[in-house]
């Protein structure tokens, strides 16, 4: 499993506006690759906010 850093979670969290634990989910989810975040349902709820 990759390692989830604060930078990757706060990057995330600045595109999507999405609270922090739903985007470190979505990237634990998807073991920290952007190439799997397309599809993640976590990354889903992260543009919905």
């Amino acid at each position: 499993m990759a390692e989830i850093k604060a930078t990757m979670v706060k990057e995330l969290r600045e595109k999507t506006g999405a609270p922090f634990l739903d985007c470190k989910n979505a990237l634990v989810e998807t073991m920290g690759t952007r190439k799997g975040l397309r599809g993640s349902e976590n990354k889903r709820r992260c543009e919905s906010v």
